[in-house]
């Protein structure tokens, strides 16, 4: 079926949930509505916080990675008491395996693993700071851009037009 016959069986109250459009089911069609009316909105949205914060919170996140990166002994002491956390942790394991006592494990073992993954997502935060920043660099640059015209706006506004048409025909 095509998508003036879908639209048609949908308005005369004909639910279509059995049926296929181009080969695809109709609840994947409504699906890739769902996405497309996200993608719409979420141009709007880059569109109104405009390039400039995007920039300026790359540029801090740049201040705060190089203040970290000035610093490796202390990346590498995290990295020390993440691996100390780990060993800390798998100990109550083995003690249950080898001699069954649960206490031991209970005790320390549900404290082990919270500071563990502390440990090791701040060992790593030089790292996500750069990535984020990178990533927020090229977002500005998409976003500047796109405001040189209106081709953002109209692109959101097809997106969510043919975004609420597939949603409804899997209604």
């Amino acid at each position: 079926m095509n998508f003036f016959e879908a639209i048609s069986l949908w308005w005369n109250g004909q639910k279509l949930e059995e049926f296929t459009m181009y080969g695809w089911p109709m609840l994947y069609w409504a699906r890739l509505g769902k996405y497309l009316q996200f993608l719409g909105g979420a141009v709007v949205l880059l569109d109104l916080i405009g390039p400039d914060r995007f920039r300026r919170s790359a540029l801090r996140l740049r201040v705060w990675s190089r203040w970290l990166a000035k610093f490796p002994l202390v990346r590498i002491v995290l990295l020390f008491i993440a691996l100390l956390s780990l060993a800390a942790t798998m100990v109550p394991v083995v003690v249950v395996e080898l001699h069954g006592d649960r206490t031991l494990s209970e005790t320390f073992g549900s404290a082990g693993i919270p500071i563990m993954l502390g440990m090791v997502l701040t060992a790593g935060l030089t790292y996500l700071l750069i990535q984020v920043e990178k990533f927020l660099l090229f977002v500005s640059k998409v976003v500047a851009f796109g405001q040189h015209g209106s081709g953002w706006k109209w692109l959101s506004f097809v997106l969510i037009v043919i975004g609420f048409h597939l949603d409804l025909l899997g209604s």
